[in-house]
């Protein structure tokens, strides 16, 4: 498995590297922006998983992300942790726009990197079959600060890794450091503020009938 996986990469890396030679012969090349990025990863066995979904667990969670800037012409690594929602932001600044409102990404342009931000991972339960097994029915959240990281489930889990010492997560250390409670507070007051920030939900008429329906055809229980 871990080979035919590592075979997918390679090839993924050989498709990705033609496309990028072949974009650097076009002269609006130098004043693009490129951002490669993956939707998820994968777990092979860590923690008795498989596959992805249902976990906030590191081997889903840290993915590549290869950004090319706008007139950028030094490569650097960053080893800061980053989120997904900060694509948006980076492709708005680069194009000129605008965004109302404020926003949970930032410009990876010019937004702060040093570690210092948190970042908020949430995986929700699957609407297929793994779901009956009462293990996978459940929520997760996961709240990254610097070099520390707090996974709470709704199946009451709750652990604190560090995550330069401890990268495969196998050590948890929620009751024996005091990040625990701080990176706790955290989260709980994100999930305040996303929740009241959440919009009411609203059926147009004519879709109220459609959940009778899929009841009766056994897609909604």
């Amino acid at each position: 498995m871990h080979a035919a996986y590592d075979g997918c990469i390679a090839y993924l890396d050989h498709v990705v590297g033609g496309l990028l030679e072949r974009l650097q012969r076009e002269p609006w090349y130098e004043g693009s922006l490129v951002i490669v990025t993956a939707d998820h990863g994968e777990l092979f066995g860590e923690k008795s998983l498989i596959d992805h979904g249902n976990s906030v667990d590191h081997g889903l969670t840290s993915i590549p992300m290869i950004v090319k800037f706008p007139g950028q012409t030094t490569p650097r690594e960053v080893q800061s942790s980053v989120s997904q929602v900060d694509v948006f932001s980076t492709i708005a600044a680069a194009a000129g726009v605008a965004l109302p409102g404020p926003r949970p990404g930032v410009d990876l342009a010019a937004g702060d990197l040093d570690g210092g931000r948190t970042i908020v991972i949430e995986s929700y339960p699957s609407i297929n079959f793994i779901r009956d097994n009462p293990k996978m029915d459940r929520m997760e959240r996961a709240l990254v600060k610097g070099r520390w990281k707090m996974i709470e489930s709704s199946r009451g889990r709750r652990e604190l890794y560090d995550m330069v010492g401890d990268p495969d997560e196998s050590v948890d250390l929620s009751s024996s450091r005091a990040e625990a409670q701080e990176l706790d507070g955290l989260l709980r007051e994100w999930v305040a503020s996303a929740e009241s920030q959440r919009p009411e939900a609203t059926f147009p008429p004519n879709e109220r009938d459609l959940i009778p329906n899929l009841q009766a055809l056994g897609y909604v229980k």
